[in-house]
């Protein structure tokens, strides 16, 4: 599903309505059960990809956290970029690697094909690759804590309305507005509809 398609309208008022009905405390729940029903709209094997990458980074955030020497947190920052930038890369940018070889062995006159592999292409995975990126590195420079609720955390990777286009969230930006809601405006609701329109 995308942002201009027919159905992202209903899903959207649906989305909005039952969160404000929700007790505030459930309301990052149902943003999260939202968020990947709206990935998985897009093809369902997108959400085991949007569920590995979020527990990857959320288990090295912990150890950057936990480690006591600069050292050991450096090594787990290293892994972090290492894992991400490489999932970031094996999606997006291998087949590319391999047409772009193939390419060069044709011009030099050789024969050999280099045969890609068949991988979905996650929708929206630069996006959530570099926000937890960003996120590794506010924990490594002790901008932020490390989050110990992993669903929280999946949140923030996987909120559905800025995965797809952005923006690139910092986590003590996103995290307050997800985890925090403020009271339903209605006139702060019409500012922002006329501001779509």
């Amino acid at each position: 599903m995308t942002f201009n398609s027919f159905l992202f309208y209903p899903f959207f008022i649906a989305v909005v309505v039952v969160n404000y009905i929700l007790p505030k405390k459930w309301r990052w729940v149902w943003l999260l059960i939202t968020s990947y029903a709206f990935y998985s709209f897009s093809d369902v094997k997108y959400v085991v990809v949007l569920l590995i990458c979020p527990a990857i980074s959320y288990l090295v955030g912990r150890m950057i956290a936990k480690a006591e020497e600069h050292k050991q947190k450096k090594r787990w920052m290293c892994v972090g970029l290492i894992l991400n930038v490489g999932i970031l890369f094996l999606f997006k940018y291998l087949n590319f690697f391999f047409d772009s070889i193939n390419t060069a062995m044709a011009l030099a006159g050789l024969q050999w094909t280099f045969r890609g592999i068949e991988l979905l292409f996650p929708v929206g995975i630069s996006f959530y690759s570099f926000q937890v990126i960003s996120y590794l590195l506010d924990i490594f420079h002790g901008k932020v804590p490390a989050e110990k609720n992993f669903g929280h955390y999946a949140l923030y990777v996987s909120f559905f309305p800025q995965l797809l286009i952005g923006p690139i969230e910092r986590y003590n930006h996103l995290e307050p507005q997800l985890l925090k809601p403020k009271a339903f405006d209605y006139q702060n609701y019409v500012d922002r509809l006329v501001r779509v329109g």
